[in-house]
């Protein structure tokens, strides 16, 4: 994804900034805050900030549009591990090279053994002293070492003569372990075992996709036993094209077992509710490396940086990149909307070359001049509508598609919650329900995936403070602006809302309507967040984060004045591609005032949150 005219744009955007500041300064008067800071937005301010929230344009990118592998018949053959034992005694494996020149276990003084391990070899955090029949004879957890290139230290012993083997242990994220042994007393001649099978001095072997890394290699009073709890990782075949006599080969979820590889993290759509170990937000860190046509493979790195091959076929020659095609912006990789248009380019060289655009299923898209309407049709789901390009000189078809996911428009999210006030300790309900429409049918360029509609109610249980007693309900109505195109739950976005908030207390019914705003931030769950609730069944599944601030400081009646001021903090795990659980903390701080007798109520509360949403 490139980024254009952003210098242009930059410029715009500064002097727009410059000219809302001066519209609203021109009508500051002083700030008015409710728990005594004052705070209160000038007309001009809000007006200006408003206005150029509509009529700013989203940035201008430009988007390849992807050759799909499937087309070319690229398919990922069983990986291949490859090895050797030097002449010296090491042992080269998956391009990882284990060295015993400094490595050794002497006996000082027939009391203590000196220990010197290559780094290369293992770093242990266990040591175990055994007998010739295998029994444990001490342990030692967590050995200091006194170097940083190569673990280095000395053991006093009781009974060294019955020590006939030393051995260390080392285990990673419990993804893997290995095992170092040295025998005090016997020699052996270097020997592999590669699962569990003896192998020559040097050769190459064939692993299952879902077969775990293992090998025991014995060489002279060392016996290495490495065992992955893992299966080497499986690149995942993004594209491929071709550039002279190499192809060009982009693939994620694998890293690269070579130095020269080009990296890039780009978005591209998942399944709401797919558990796995991915980033949850959609990124991807893409790997491209060059291979050569006549025998493509992938090298990739495994546990321990041992490094497999992947070869893979392919039914046919995949296309130049001079023959890719770009979509302008707006680039979305999700919708509200069962279709949209996406505005097609490609080189001004290939106009000649090029025969004709069209879409693939003609019943569910159209292609119109350098508009292709893209139809988006299943909600919940990952459409990938295709567009085709035909060479006039090779007659070859080439197929592009354009992942997108299409999500429901309404949000509806009923809660229950436990409140802490200045009346005590009481319960709450709560209906939060959003409408995100892909476009207010004006000025679409301008407002597409922008803006949203929330209405909110609460319903808390009596509560005993100020002059009355009674329940608390609250309703609020509240008009959505993102700073950015996207999707709700989908696209992170920080933002501002204008609102109405309804406000009533107690039997004597202190009410009052409020104008306000609010900011509120919405992406991902932090990284801390959701490792902290991974211990949970659903834990692994996406979770989301929203944060909220407001302040409704405008009475829309004469006859009260006062002030309301909200938070709240949530966090959502998707449960399906339907339903989401949700939990946060809430507060308010609320002051009303009847000016005709001058009787007043405020009260401030805190809320824990719990429900379960529906998108539909």
């Amino acid at each position: 994804m490139t980024l254009k005219n952003s210098v242009t744009i930059k410029v715009f955007l500064s002097k727009l900034l410059k000219f809302v500041i001066k519209l609203g300064l021109g009508n500051y008067s002083g700030l008015k805050f409710g728990l005594g800071l004052n705070l209160r937005l000038g007309l001009g301010l809000r007006v200006g900030l408003f206005l150029s929230f509509i009529f700013i344009n989203s940035w201008v990118y430009a988007s390849d549009l992807r050759f799909h592998p499937a087309q070319y018949g690229a398919k990922l053959k069983n990986p291949k591990l490859a090895f050797e034992i030097k002449e010296d005694g090491n042992l080269f494996i998956g391009a990882r090279t284990y060295t015993f020149d400094r490595s050794e276990v002497t006996i000082i003084d027939n009391e203590n053994l000196k220990i010197t391990i290559s780094e290369q070899l293992i770093w242990p955090d266990l040591i175990l002293l055994l007998n010739s029949q295998g029994e444990i004879l001490s342990e030692i957890a967590n050995p200091d070492s006194q170097k940083m290139d190569f673990f280095e230290t000395s053991l006093s012993t009781v009974g060294l003569s019955d020590i006939d083997k030393v051995c260390f242990n080392q285990e990673v994220k419990k993804s893997y372990r290995k095992t170092l042994c040295y025998l005090l007393h016997s020699s052996s001649e270097a020997s592999l075992k590669l699962m569990d099978k003896d192998q020559p001095l040097k050769g190459v072997i064939d692993l299952q996709t879902d077969e775990k890394i293992k090998f025991t290699y014995f060489f002279k009073n060392w016996t290495v036993l490495f065992e992955s709890l893992i299966s080497p990782p499986q690149p995942n075949i993004y594209e491929v094209t071709s550039h002279d006599e190499l192809l060009n080969i982009t693939f994620f979820d694998a890293l690269p077992g070579t130095k020269n590889f080009n990296t890039s993290k780009l978005k591209i759509p998942l399944e709401i509710a797919r558990n796995d170990d991915l980033s949850v937000d959609g990124y991807r860190t893409f790997y491209k490396i060059q291979s050569p046509i006549n025998a493509p493979f992938i090298n990739v790195i495994s546990v321990d940086n041992i490094m497999v091959t992947y070869p893979f076929i392919l039914t046919s020659l995949p296309p130049s990149e001079d023959l890719r095609l770009t979509i302008e912006s707006p680039v979305f990789s999700a919708t509200y909307a069962d279709e949209i248009p996406l505005k097609v380019n490609f080189k001004s060289s290939l106009n000649n070359e090029v025969k004709s655009l069209y879409s693939v299923k003609s019943v569910q898209n159209q292609f119109k001049e350098d508009v292709w309407l893209a139809k988006t049709i299943l909600p919940y789901k990952i459409n990938r509508p295709q567009i085709a390009l035909i060479n006039n000189s090779s007659k070859e078809k080439y197929y592009f598609d354009y992942p997108i996911y299409r999500s429901p428009s309404w949000f509806v999210t009923p809660r229950a919650g436990i409140t802490a006030s200045t009346g005590g300790v009481t319960a709450s309900v709560e209906a939060d329900i959003r409408f995100w429409p892909e476009t207010l049918g004006f000025l679409k360029s301008h407002t597409r995936q922008r803006y949203g509609f929330i209405y909110q109610y609460l319903s808390q249980s009596s509560v005993s403070s100020g002059p009355s007693s009674g329940s608390v309900n609250i309703s609020a109505f509240d008009f959505v602006y993102r700073f950015t195109p996207g999707v709700n739950q989908w696209d992170p976005s920080l933002g501002v809302t204008l609102g109405l908030v309804q406000y009533k207390y107690g039997e004597s019914r202190f009410e009052g309507q409020f104008l306000g705003t609010s900011l509120f931030y919405t992406a991902p769950a932090p990284w801390l967040l959701s490792k902290s609730l991974e211990f949970l069944p659903l834990g692994k599944y996406p979770k989301w984060s929203e944060i909220q601030l407001g302040y409704y400081f405008l009475p829309t009646s004469s006859t009260v004045s006062g002030r309301i001021i909200t938070g709240k903090a949530t966090a959502r795990i998707d449960l399906s591609n339907n339903y989401y659980w949700e939990a946060g903390w809430s507060f308010e701080n609320s002051l009303i005032e009847k000016k005709s007798n001058n009787s007043q109520v405020s009260l401030t509360a805190g809320r824990i949150l719990l429900g379960i949403g529906g998108r539909f």
